[in-house]
């Protein structure tokens, strides 16, 4: 059989079209599957952040567990104190370790009767000295506005002038978060952590600030509500001064002590002269301002270094002195008695003026138990006023 006969110029146009159709389709099945090479390189992309962002929780996971755990166990322990030093001790320490970065946390409270703040409780840092009192521009803001606030960097804030912030000026604080201690509107109290690094709080740590002063204010309230039933029931409504029953409590204590320690008690009663020739010729409202002005006197001489005063009933008050000596006792009988002498109350342009008279007795020399004090100092009043009135006796 002949072989056939094979023009090379087929051969070559058959190969060049092979090569051609080739290099198409590989064209092809490469921008095709480069196509598929980015979305596929744009997912796992979008899969690592992912991943990161949720590794990211997870470290935060435990921090924030503590935290809750945190605000759980304080809340549980807010909520059993009824005195209002203690909630102010427990809320600085809880939010001293809730921010250990903050170099000072401050706790004011609002004075409704002059609208002022006052610092009430705080941890300072090492050397450090709180000149603000009575709060500082962002202490304000925040009882102006009843709001939080957050300052990441203290010159960058437009809403304030750094070189009027005191903490900023005296001891370099460059970010803040402050919260209202407030119930609804009515705002009693403010709390600021502070810190020297830049952005040292969070909006998180903000949240977690004004969730703990919520708290806070709850049980403020209620502490200084309980606290003000219990001095209505031992306290006088007019002149704030401790009652007869409350007065003999705390002197049976104090004998008590005093016995232990071999200390000596003075014990002071007074008594307004002529009180009710006072109430029958200027009335009952003058009587009320009597009362009121002679136990100013008496809080400005005697202070509250532990010693207590009573009012024992009408016009007649007493007071007890912890180791006291009888020379700086007839010494303090004897301020008292000048000093009402002195007072003058004006009252629809008439001035009046009024005297006491005093009666002074000793533990343990004049009496061995409270009643008996009481008694042998009210005997030495009255024979005060037997000679004459306006005069300390104390024999």
């Amino acid at each position: 059989m002949d072989k056939m006969n094979v023009n090379p110029f087929f051969v070559i146009l058959g190969l060049v079209l092979v090569f051609l159709l080739f290099r198409k389709f590989r064209t092809s099945i490469f921008y095709k599957f480069h196509g598929k090479l980015d979305e596929m390189d744009v997912r796992l992309n979008l899969l690592t952040e992912s991943i990161e962002e949720k590794k990211k929780v997870l470290d935060r996971l435990p921090h924030r567990c503590r935290k809750i755990s945190f605000l759980f166990n304080i809340s549980q322990q807010l909520i059993e104190l009824y005195d209002p030093d203690e909630v102010f001790k427990l809320l600085i320490s809880g939010l001293k370790n809730l921010f250990p970065g903050a170099a000072n946390i401050l706790l004011f409270t609002l004075r409704k009767k002059t609208d002022s703040l006052i610092l009430e409780s705080s941890f300072k840092g090492k050397d450090a000295v709180i000149e603000e009192k009575q709060g500082d521009i962002l202490d304000k803001w925040v009882l102006k506005h009843n709001h939080s606030l957050l300052v990441k960097e203290l010159k960058s804030d437009f809403r304030f002038d750094y070189n009027k912030v005191i903490p900023f000026i005296k001891r370099g604080m460059a970010s803040f978060i402050a919260s209202p201690l407030s119930l609804g509107e009515k705002v009693i109290g403010v709390v600021r952590a502070e810190s020297r690094e830049l952005a040292a709080f969070s909006m998180e740590d903000l949240r977690i600030l004004r969730s703990i002063c919520d708290l806070g204010a709850v049980v403020l309230e209620r502490a200084n509500l309980f606290k003000r039933t219990q001095e209505l029931a031992i306290k006088d409504s007019l002149t704030g001064l401790f009652l007869k029953n409350y007065f003999f409590e705390r002197l049976d204590e104090e004998i008590n002590r005093a016995h232990t320690k071999g200390a000596d008690i003075g014990l002071l009663m007074v008594d307004i002269d002529d009180f009710k020739k006072i109430n029958d010729t200027y009335g009952h409202v003058v009587g009320d301002l009597v009362l009121k002005k002679l136990t100013k006197v008496l809080r400005e001489v005697i202070g509250n270094a532990g010693n207590v005063i009573s009012r024992f009933g009408g016009e007649e008050f007493v007071i007890f002195f912890v180791e006291c000596n009888r020379g700086r006792l007839l010494s303090i009988a004897e301020q008292i008695r000048c000093l009402t002498q002195e007072a003058v109350i004006t009252f629809r342009r008439r001035r009046v003026r009024f005297t006491v008279s005093l009666g002074v007795s000793f533990y343990p020399q004049d009496a061995r138990d409270g009643i008996e004090l009481v008694d042998k100092a009210d005997k030495r009043l009255y024979k005060a006023k037997a000679e004459g009135k306006n005069r300390v006796c104390f024999s």
